[in-house]
């Protein structure tokens, strides 16, 4: 008596495990296209953290700003007195919707107005958005515009 598996066996577990893969990686592609704008996100808010810091801490006469390339590809320049310190450039499927021309900060570390900088991915649609609040320049990231 033979042992193993017929050629028929075989083949519909080759067919149950790829229609199971087609199904899994569409929702692997958004997961990694969720991620990627949260990344992006996050960065955004971590520079203008840190630009704000470096505000606080700047000579007298020294200013530091941060610049938004608004056309494909998107990304940003952190400058400090017109000369570029950091430049950062999110992946092609990342948009910037309608950003202030630029963001700095005073020596109290307080933006000029608030600012909404609205981050959409195109791959799923979704939206984040990096808040910084005029008052006393709290910079934060959420899913809604509020």
């Amino acid at each position: 008596m033979q042992r193993g598996f017929t050629f028929p066996e075989v083949l519909a577990i080759f067919l149950i495990v790829a229609l199971t893969a087609t199904m899994a990686i569409p929702s692997v592609n958004n997961g990694l296209a969720a991620r990627e704008l949260e990344s992006a996100a996050m960065l955004l808010a971590s520079d203008l953290r840190y630009l704000q810091q470096l505000s606080l801490n700047a000579a007298p006469g020294k200013t530091y700003t941060l610049v938004f390339r608004n056309a494909a590809p998107f990304g940003y320049y952190l400058m400090s007195n017109l000369q570029v310190v950091k430049h950062i450039q999110f992946d092609s499927s990342i948009e910037l919707k309608a950003p202030p021309p630029s963001v700095s900060f005073s020596v109290a570390g307080v933006p000029k107005s608030g600012y909404t900088i609205t981050l959409r991915s195109k791959k799923i649609g979704k939206f984040k958005y990096i808040l910084i609040e005029g008052a006393i320049g709290r910079v934060r990231v959420s899913d809604s515009g509020a």
